[in-house]
């Protein structure tokens, strides 16, 4: 499994920041929104938008990015979470049916969240 980063005041409601899933998926969406936003929204927009400083354009980028891929995982993540945890009687691997489908399910999820985010 995921490591786990516990130190003495990790107890309480906090004790879920240092289990290796929650981890894992902040640095995913943070490693996400980086890399949209440097490779695909930043260039897109400052074509569209020949007149604006960069300063703007970066920052309405960002925001786009940002909101456009936190639904996009919100749709995703808890479509998956819900399938494999709550709906499956046993894990399945990833070789099985029922995996391919909980993840595509949770990826056309994920996208129908975003896509009237991403028309804002």
């Amino acid at each position: 499994g995921f490591p786990l980063f516990f130190g003495p005041g990790w107890e309480g409601p906090f004790f879920w920041l240092g289990a290796g899933m929650p981890i894992m998926m902040i640095a995913m969406y943070v490693l996400a929104v980086l890399i949209a936003w440097a490779l695909v929204q930043y260039p897109m927009k400052k074509n569209m938008m020949p007149g604006m400083s960069n300063k703007q354009i970066s920052k309405m980028a960002f925001i786009t990015t940002a909101l456009s891929m936190l639904a996009v995982s919100l749709g995703m993540m808890t479509t998956s979470w819900y399938m494999l945890m709550d709906k499956i009687p046993m894990m399945p691997k990833e070789d099985d049916v029922l995996w391919f489908a909980s993840m595509w399910l949770a990826s056309f999820i994920g996208f129908l969240i975003a896509w009237p985010i991403n028309w804002l």
